[in-house]
């Protein structure tokens, strides 16, 4: 009768994988937790003001960035035409953050 020699390995390579995992799973765990702190808005008058002014205020909620969202999102139905449905899911959810991006910046703001 012949032995199979690959049914050790793949018994083998199980309990690796299970170790690793469980290593990684504690080191997780014993990472202590921090604090996240969100950016508001600059304070009017600064020159961190201009850009946030001109990025969030003209870009985002202005015409500008309804045109690139609404574009966005006419491009993913183009290419749910076309069957390029990877390409339709990205820019529609790319889109449809775009559109909601100025919400977004104003409730969550940038966690460092």
């Amino acid at each position: 009768m012949k032995r199979n020699k690959f049914k050790g390995n793949i018994a083998m390579k199980r309990i690796e994988t299970f170790g690793l995992f469980l290593l990684a799973f504690i080191a997780v765990m014993l990472i202590p937790a921090v604090d996240a702190y969100a950016i508001t808005a600059p304070a009017l008058g600064t020159p961190a003001y201009d850009v946030y002014d001109l990025a969030v205020n003209k870009f985002l909620k202005g015409a500008i960035g309804f045109s690139v969202a609404s574009g966005m999102i006419g491009y993913a139905g183009f290419k749910a035409l076309q069957n390029d449905v990877f390409g339709a899911i990205g820019s529609g959810i790319g889109g449809g953050i775009l559109l909601g991006a100025p919400s977004i910046v104003g409730s969550l703001g940038a966690l460092i």
